[in-house]
């Protein structure tokens, strides 16, 4: 007696002998509801995701990425080296929240960049944490960057939380329909015991005229 591996067990499910196995039992009337279900996910997130995004306007530099802040820092301190401007850059660096933290840690980032480094040293005394700023961010549990990957982790425990389910307590039997008539059997029981007691009562007609 030999024991089939995992991967052995998972190629069975792609097998030529599997699909018509599995409709001669009945499998793909248990699975539609699951089916659909699935492509309603499927759907929201290609809707979501590639068709229809959210698209943020009116946003500020605080509501940026770390990384993105950096970016942002970037373009102020080429901006600066070739303007000079120093109240353009105070505003602009004003605008991140918490510019002098980001900025302390790019001059040891780009310690060894000898382009970089002397821009981003120009302008550190321009870059100050601006807490009001910082205010105007509300984290909260659904808008950090572990929503996604939740919302993947969730959708696959409601697939496969139905498609158990449905194994055990077939979705076609929650939402059939009862019958508004008798069945077939039924019908055809009555019948015959109108039959019988028809029968009987003729013979019984039959038997008082003999004896009268």
């Amino acid at each position: 007696m030999t024991q089939r591996t995992t991967w052995q067990s998972i190629k069975t499910f792609f097998s030529p002998d599997t699909i018509p196995f599995l409709i001669s039992q009945g499998a793909p009337r248990r699975l539609l509801p699951v089916g659909t279900l699935l492509i309603g996910l499927i759907l929201g997130f290609l809707w979501a995701y590639i068709i229809s995004p959210n698209v943020y306007t009116e946003a500020s530099p605080v509501h940026l990425s770390e990384s993105w802040k950096e970016e942002f820092i970037k373009q102020v301190a080429w901006q600066f080296s070739a303007s000079g401007a120093a109240e353009v850059a105070q505003r602009a660096l004003d605008g991140l929240g918490n510019a002098a933290d980001v900025l302390n840690n790019m001059l040891v980032k780009f310690a060894n960049d000898p382009q970089l480094l002397p821009r981003l040293q120009a302008i550190q005394p321009f870059a100050r944490n601006n807490p009001a700023e910082l205010a105007r961010i509300t984290p909260s549990f659904f808008n950090s960057n572990l929503t996604p990957f939740l919302c993947v982790i969730g959708a696959a425990l409601v697939i496969s939380g139905a498609v158990i389910f449905n194994m055990i307590i077939p979705f076609s039997t929650l939402i059939r329909r009862k019958p508004t008539t008798a069945s077939t059997v039924v019908e055809g029981q009555e019948a015959e015991r109108r039959r019988l007691i028809e029968e009987a009562k003729k013979k019984e007609a039959e038997l008082a005229a003999a004896q009268a």
